[in-house]
């Protein structure tokens, strides 16, 4: 904690976190994954004031693993009632929130099969904000997105200040190949530590 302010989680799932490549033909240095032990030391960043932003499929480790009170709907749909493999999606955010600064109220996401959220209520030492959200209506934008009505209202990027630290999931894809000017700013607000 003394040397880093924010650990980025990137858009993995959670066993590729936790365990990694295990496979010889990967060079020693670079197989496995953080395991228990590093597991415990985000946590324990997160009790000493850190901020973990989670990354697309990232934030089930999260959720599954911390007590935050959110629901992940993507993972409970199959593919036939729900696929976005690309897609431009119109985003709601609050641009009240410091994670929203300097944002538009309504912008444009890039969304590619990650998380999205419903948020409930949590503990009274959680406090949760819901950064930016899908509209209640006409989500796609651009491309194929099938069953957007599941992402009706649902939460797209989420800061959960509970433990000491604060959590930060993105369910879009803030970074996507370095073209996503319309959601960069989220992401560096949230790198920059904003509360």
């Amino acid at each position: 904690r003394a040397r880093f302010d924010t650990i980025v989680l990137p858009d993995q799932p959670e066993r590729s976190i936790l365990d990694g490549n295990t496979s010889n033909s990967m060079p020693a240095d670079y197989r496995g994954g953080i395991g228990e032990a590093g597991w415990n030391a985000l946590v324990e960043f997160v009790h000493q004031g850190g901020s973990l932003v989670a990354m697309g499929n990232a934030c089930n480790l999260l959720i599954d693993r911390l007590p935050l009170p959110l629901t992940e709907i993507k993972h409970s749909l199959n593919q036939e009632q729900f696929f976005g493999p690309g897609s431009v999606v119109h985003l709601d955010v609050d641009s009240s929130t410091p994670l929203g600064l300097g944002m538009a109220a309504n912008t444009w996401a890039y969304y590619i099969n990650t998380p999205f959220f419903d948020v409930h209520p949590g503990f009274s030492s959680q406090q949760v904000r819901i950064i930016a959200r899908f509209p209640n209506s006409d989500v796609n934008a651009s491309g194929w997105l099938r069953g957007e009505d599941y992402m009706y209202g649902k939460a797209a990027v989420v800061a959960v200040h509970a433990q000491g630290g604060r959590v930060v999931l993105f369910g879009i894809r803030p970074q996507h190949r370095a073209q996503t000017r319309a959601t960069f700013l989220m992401l560096f607000n949230a790198l920059y530590g904003l509360q």
